[in-house]
């Protein structure tokens, strides 16, 4: 009878070398998981400064940021629209009607991006369908004087929210590690800003001038200045 009990049962060393298994598996996945999300944030500020050269180049050949460019129809592609030639970028990241979301277009008419996708006439912007998509979620849009301590041109990544994409996309971690990336140490000042996206918890991105490291869900969109 023991020798039929000890048959259908496990010995503790068998159950010891399963947990081992379970451990080993459950680090390797975990690493892994932290291994593509480095590699993932890491492509996208490969991608966000290749967009920023594109854009200097466009302005020193064409005379005019892209998505302004007053001839973009002639000279780029009949599908284009021109811009207005005013020296600023015009309208909401996400609106068809808009210089912000043609700047894009004239950037991969010109051959200086990867083409983010024509659209026909009926056919609304998206994330990799008209607009650059982001490895690490969401993607990609331009503006023009976020904020008054925000001159300039930036160019934002977060969530699809209307004709904006100012819906939270990185948790606070992500976040650091983008600064990190980049060498800035203060969220709210530099060449990359960090900020609280909309429908989120108040301060479960930015607390106290810092990032709050101890909230887990996504809460943050960022700025990356042109």
């Amino acid at each position: 009878m023991s020798s039929s009990m000890k048959d259908d049962g496990f010995s503790l060393i068998e159950i010891s070398i399963v947990l081992i298994i379970i451990g080993l598996l459950t680090t390797f996945i975990m690493k892994a998981g932290t291994i593509i999300e480095t590699c993932q944030l890491r492509s996208l500020v490969k991608n966000v400064d290749g967009y920023r050269i594109a854009t200097h180049l466009f302005t020193e050949k064409y005379g005019y940021l892209p998505g302004d460019y007053p001839k973009a129809r002639e000279i780029l592609g009949a599908y284009l629209k021109n811009g207005n030639g005013n020296r600023h970028i015009e309208g909401a990241g996400m609106d068809k009607g808009g210089e912000a979301f043609w700047f894009w277009q004239h950037l991969g008419a010109a051959g200086l991006i990867p083409h983010p996708g024509i659209l026909t006439p009926h056919e609304l912007p998206g994330f990799g369908h008209g607009l650059p998509k982001s490895a690490i979620g969401g993607g990609l849009t331009v503006v023009e004087n976020p904020a008054r301590s925000m001159p300039g041109l930036w160019i934002l990544l977060g969530e699809d929210n209307g004709l904006l994409n100012n819906r939270a996309v990185l948790t606070p971690h992500q976040a650091q590690q983008i600064l990190d990336l980049y060498g800035e140490g203060d969220p709210l000042h530099g060449l990359v800003r960090i900020q609280e996206g909309v429908d989120v918890p108040p301060q479960s991105c930015i607390r106290s001038g810092r990032l709050a490291l101890g909230y887990e869900n996504p809460s943050c969109i960022v700025y990356f200045k042109i």
